[in-house]
């Protein structure tokens, strides 16, 4: 026998399966204890052995087969998720959220209890709708289904009014006087709260709000200096160095001082101009430094990578070794208001920007570096200290380099089309003077990569930690973050299954793609991937590898188990205990794993997915192949090839064996973790307080089920 996950053979086999809905092609199984029948409610969505929310996964990839099948609903899930998510994303118990595809009034159909949200606008015609399950009766609307369908929407409105004033009360209360900019002023650098008079309430042409504070506020770039695990890690590092180097070094306030370059840019960048030292910049409370409310320049670092860090980097060394890790170049000799901020555009209005701001907007910038992939890699290309137990500096280690993986791929995009996308329609880029003309291209400042979790963690402790960004605007990060991993941007699997009826074995070929335009997972060494396979018979697991359990290790993972040892790379796999994990794993000098960023010495695996065009024969050692990867033949530019052998298959009806392939990834995998809350400092007590009360749950990026 044998199988092929697209989604002809998919649909041709819906109808008999009583897990997935007769009237949807969905390319992902829902959870075994989900009731799915089309036009009723898809209840209990949270598995109660896992706990793992499956309901922003289905909607994805519901969505995503949609798209596929050209079919226009990729801006219903963005339009709608606002009233549904804040339940699905923070795994709650309850079983009233509920997603049913209706063939009645053909539209995706999600609520909260008894609200329902009908949009006409988004209905599918019937000759699309018969497109969606190829060969089935799934697009006859029966007149019986067509009134209930209009009884439905009658109460829809109402239903969806209440909702709305609810949300509005409850926003008004969780985020009064919560979400205000700062408005700092220094002689280099003013807050991010100055910059937004002018550059909220922006909408493009279409009437989509692009306003640069709303999107930035609630980023990772906004909260760089609030990150907890941020703060732990670095804490952490320095508690496991001794206090001077045997040449004279300070090394936990050389370990701040670097930390501080890209975290707290600004408040480094002024102290320096101040006439503090190098040797005198600190970040952590202990040691007076950024982190203390009582410094001088706190709320200049709390900002983050704010507005005038980036628009005043210069273009100079940008690109080349002399910016990496984080000595890009600021112009701090010219006073207020004669300062420069660069901008994309030619021909700003000069005169309102300088009378509000005291920064001048240049009129010609032929650099146009803020457009440039090299102005990312100045922070996302960073060389740490290797330091031996005694403290002696032996060298540096490419702690991140994703710039680097970029520049080497001949990705033909830049880190801006992405991360900054552009605006679907031209956009007035300030709200007065009113006068002004459209721009394009305008960049959405989303910066958003794969970190969900982190700002999950943000919004449930934002008032603790300061985040200047209410439940709404993290949301819409979250979101925006899910969709970057999800619709196949960053990631997509293929997969394809055979049986032997001779020997009973099944063997699923698994083809993993990397869509970004560097590693995946990229940056800190404390992300993973990994490949997630299970083969169900009926009822019955009769193989399944990578699973994830509760806590965020993974079943079968020897790191997980032994912080001594490390999951190898694979080509072929053939038992339950071993998983095909995409990570890189590091050595100290005496060639033990460590977590210590500062004790990090080589990679002993290094197999996170390359980006197309990447020749790991040829490539530096800063960002080679490390491992078994470098020998297999299947792990190349682009994509790597896995091979899964499934011995002792039984007989079994047509139609009962299901074959699960799942993409999966963690930003902070369970060792890395684990070995962070060895160190008790006191931001390391305060950080594992509050991620030990959320749920390290992967996120699924792509998945794909076969039939047989």
């Amino acid at each position: 026998m044998h199988g092929i996950s697209n989604k002809t053979d998919i649909a041709n086999n819906i109808q008999n399966n009583p897990v997935l809905p007769p009237k949807i092609l969905v390319t992902a199984p829902l959870p075994a204890c989900s009731c799915a029948v089309a036009g009723q409610v898809i209840k209990e969505l949270i598995c109660p052995s896992c706990q793992n929310n499956k309901v922003v996964q289905f909607i994805a990839h519901v969505l995503k087969m949609l798209n596929r099948e050209g079919l226009p609903f990729h801006r219903l899930f963005l339009h709608l998720h606002p009233l549904h998510h804040r339940t699905a994303l923070k795994n709650c118990r309850s079983p009233d959220l509920y997603v049913t595809f209706s063939p009645g009034i053909r539209f995706l159909y999600i609520g909260l209890e008894t609200m329902a949200v009908d949009r006409p606008e988004f209905s599918l015609p019937d000759e699309e709708w018969r497109r969606v399950s190829p060969g089935s009766d799934a697009g006859k609307i029966t007149e019986e289904e067509d009134s209930m369908a209009h009884k439905k929407s009658r109460y829809s409105w109402l239903r969806l009014g209440v909702v709305i004033f609810s949300l509005i009360v409850c926003f008004s209360f969780a985020c009064h006087g919560a979400t205000t900019l700062t408005s700092f002023e220094t002689a280099n650098f003013s807050g991010s709260g100055i910059c937004a008079v002018c550059h909220s309430s922006l909408r493009d042409s279409d009437g989509t709000d692009v306003s640069i504070d709303a999107q930035w506020r609630s980023t990772m770039m906004a909260n760089a200096a609030k990150d907890p695990f941020w703060q732990a890690k670095i804490s952490a590092e320095v508690a496991l160095v001794p206090s001077m180097s045997p040449d004279g070094l300070d090394l936990p306030q050389v370990i701040q001082e670097k930390c501080s370059r890209c975290h707290m840019g600004m408040a480094r960048y002024q102290a320096l101009t101040d006439g503090t030292p190098t040797e005198g910049i600190y970040v952590l409370k202990a040691f007076g430094g950024f982190l203390d409310p009582n410094h001088l320049l706190h709320e200049a670092a709390m900002d983050g990578v704010s507005c005038t860090l980036c628009h005043q980097i210069q273009p100079g060394n940008l690109g080349t070794p002399d910016s990496y890790t984080g000595n890009y170049t600021i112009d701090t000799t010219t006073a207020s208001p004669g300062r420069t901020l660069f901008g994309p555009f030619t021909n700003p209005l000069i005169n309102p920007m300088q009378r509000n701001s005291g920064f001048r907007p240049t009129p010609h910038n032929p650099e146009k570096q803020l457009t440039d992939s090299a102005l990312c890699g100045s922070c996302h290309t960073l060389f740490t200290p290797t330091l031996a137990a005694d403290g002696t500096y032996i060298g540096e280690f490419p702690e991140q380099t994703t710039y680097l993986e970029w520049e080497y791929s001949q990705f033909d995009r830049t880190c801006q089309h992405c991360h900054v996308p552009q605006a679907s329609s031209p956009v007035v880029i300030s709200n007065r003077p009113r006068r002004l003309a459209e721009r394009s291209p305008f960049g959405e400042h989303h910066y958003v990569g794969g970190n969900s979790f982190m700002v999950n963690l943000l919004m449930n402790n934002a008032t603790e930690l300061g985040v200047t960004a209410d439940t709404k605007h993290l949301d819409a990060t979250i979101l925006r973050t899910l969709l970057q991993l999800h619709e196949t941007r960053t990631a997509m699997i293929e997969a394809e299954a055979v049986l032997s009826a001779a020997s009973g074995l099944l063997t699923v070929t698994v083809d993993v793609t990397n869509l970004a335009g560097h590693k995946f997972p990229s940056g800190l060494p404390s992300r993973r991937a990994w490949l997630h396979v299970k083969a169900v018979d009926g009822s019955r697991i009769i193989f399944e590898s990578g699973a994830p359990l509760a806590g965020g290790s993974i079943a079968g993972n020897d790191a997980d188990e032994d912080p001594r040892a490390y999951e190898p790379h694979y080509d072929t796999i053939k038992s339950a205990d071993q998983v095909q994990i995409y990570e890189p794993v590091m050595l100290n000098d005496q060639g033990e794993v460590t977590y210590t960023l500062m004790r990090a010495n080589e990679y002993a695996k290094d197999n996170r997915l390359l980006p197309a065009n990447f020749d790991k024969n040829k490539a530096p050692d800063e960002i080679a192949v490390y491992g078994e990867a470098r020998s297999d033949d299947d792990f190349i530019g682009g994509s790597d090839r896995v091979v899964y052998e499934v011995p002792e298959v039984f007989d079994f009806p047509p139609g009962s064996l299901t074959v699960t392939v799942e993409l999966l990834f963690q930003t902070l995998s369970y060792p890395f973790v684990r070995d962070l809350e060895m160190t008790a400092t006191p931001e390391v007590v305060d950080f594992m307080a509050r991620y030990n009360k959320e749920t390290n749950v992967p996120v699924v990026v792509d998945s794909t089920v076969i039939i047989f």
